[in-house]
């Protein structure tokens, strides 16, 4: 499935937009900017794999303004954390972003798949 057939599940319309724009209307900076990045970068609800310094050069942004809207919009609800590796924090829009689209969130995308391999000696070693 690729990126764009999986986005198609909630599509990102002009009326989720308008009303994201009249919730954000007193927001300051880069938050809005900030905040379409994670609701387009992955399909709704889904983790955006990315760090906030990414996000900042592709947006045009400096990594420490990306820094305060991520802060801000976490702290708002706009986005969550989904998981830590070490300091670098991974996001996905959160519960009040997920109340404008109507979706719920999805399952829990996991990191990575572990499968174990059972290793066998041979018994005719001759």
């Amino acid at each position: 499935m690729t990126a764009a057939t999986q986005r198609s599940e909630v599509p990102v319309t002009a009326e989720l937009v308008h009303a994201i724009l009249l919730k954000t209307g007193g927001w300051q900076g880069a938050d809005l900017r900030v905040l379409l990045y994670y609701l387009t970068a992955a399909p709704i609800g889904g983790i955006v794999r990315e760090t906030g310094k990414e996000i900042a050069h592709k947006l045009m942004l400096s990594e420490g303004n990306v820094s305060k809207s991520i802060k801000r919009l976490r702290d708002g609800e706009w986005i969550t954390l989904a998981y830590s590796v070490g300091n670098v924090r991974f996001h996905k829009v959160g519960p009040q972003t997920l109340a404008l689209t109507g979706a719920s969130a999805p399952a829990e995308q996991p990191m990575a798949e572990v499968h174990h391999l059972s290793l066998h000696r041979s018994r005719d070693r001759g």
